[in-house]
């Protein structure tokens, strides 16, 4: 995939107005003053200056992509990709850890192989080639251990845009490789028939290590996906929901008292809503303004709670509190049904 570079570049560059000119940009860039010019002659700078004004976009872009310029921009999405891979900052400790841990894996490696090779011969010592495999097992170990420790260095000095990146990109390839190797030891492992003892124990702990890293992760998925619907259902019986989460019976929902807007003026002794101080002038659930005609229900917890009937009675299929003060419907409509909760007694107390 190629990418007009030309044009994105010359989209990006300011106005006239607001960068300098051609011939100081080409002073600064070239060492040269601005007024540098002689009589009858062309400033050095105005030679010296290259701008995409002087060339079409198409040439400037194939600039970009020729093969011998050092400083052109990458021309493929796979290397822009490969030069955009990130990794986590690690702290001093885990790098420190590590590299111990990779230390006595490198110890434990030359005693095994330092066993073997005098009982047996380095090559001789198995049937497979498990020693070679522990020593590019244990190097591939080592090279990752250093990369990171490089890694942390140029993360704290700073100033390193341009190593960081590859040393990362490196880091990554280190630990692709490296899963490889885990596949080719657990084969030699499978297919060994005579090998000497130390040997094989130190490539099996190696190769079982590698499959915790590996398969660990995964298998606490897997438990977590197929233990998901049992946990669900013991949900309900952890958490018992409160009455936030409980519907409204229906019989309690129609001991609700329900009137017309309009009527409800009138009890009150108002002809407007904005004469009304008592009465409120839009339902607090969909914040629309009452009409006239509009069937509307009166909580018990307060005569000022007034809603649309559509609006509440949705509200309480889902819900047995009240929308502004929390109170329980269940409890006031038919008391008998419960005592009150804590939360009820204090806004009673309130009222």
């Amino acid at each position: 995939m190629r990418v007009n570079f030309g044009r994105v570049i010359s989209r990006l560059r300011p106005n006239d107005e607001t960068r300098p000119s051609r011939s100081s940009r080409a002073a600064r860039y070239a060492g040269l003053p601005a007024d540098g010019s002689v009589q009858g002659e062309d400033s050095p700078a105005r030679e010296a200056s290259v701008t995409t004004d002087d060339a079409s976009v198409e040439a400037f872009d194939d600039v970009l992509y020729d093969e011998t310029n050092p400083y052109r921009v990458r021309a493929t999405a796979s290397e822009l990709a490969n030069s955009m891979v990130t990794l986590p900052d690690l702290p001093l400790g885990v790098v420190i850890v590590h590299g111990m841990a990779v230390l006595g894996v490198v110890l434990a490696a030359l005693m095994v192989l330092k066993d073997a090779s005098t009982s047996a011969g380095f090559n001789d010592s198995c049937d497979t080639p498990l020693p070679l495999w522990i020593t590019l097992f244990v190097g591939r170990h080592v090279l990752k251990a250093i990369l990171v420790a490089v890694r942390f260095w140029l993360t704290r000095q700073g100033g390193h845009e341009l190593a960081l990146p590859r040393v990362t990109s490196w880091i990554v390839t280190c630990n692709r490789t490296g899963y490889y190797i885990w596949i080719l030891g657990c084969y030699l492992l499978w297919v060994s028939n005579i090998c000497d003892r130390g040997v094989w124990n130190f490539a099996m702990v190696m190769c079982l290590i590698q499959f915790l890293v590996v398969a660990l992760p995964v298998a606490i998925l897997f438990l977590v996906m197929c233990c998901l619907p049992c946990l669900l259902c013991f949900l309900p019986i952890m958490f018992p929901p409160d009455a936030n989460q409980i519907a409204t019976r229906d019989d309690m929902v129609r001991r609700i008292p329900k009137t017309e807007y309009h009527r409800l003026l009138e009890e009150s002794g108002s002809r407007s809503p904005s004469e009304a101080v008592d009465v409120p002038e839009s339902c607090p659930i969909c914040l629309s303004d009452f009409s006239d005609d509009d069937s509307v229900m009166i909580l018990p917890c307060n005569t000022r709670h007034v809603f649309h009937e559509r609006c509440i009675t949705q509200w309480l299929a889902v819900s047995q509190l009240c929308p502004i003060c929390r109170a329980n419907i269940s409890d006031m409509v038919d008391p008998e049904a419960g005592e009150g909760s804590p939360r009820d007694l204090e806004l009673g107390d309130i009222r």
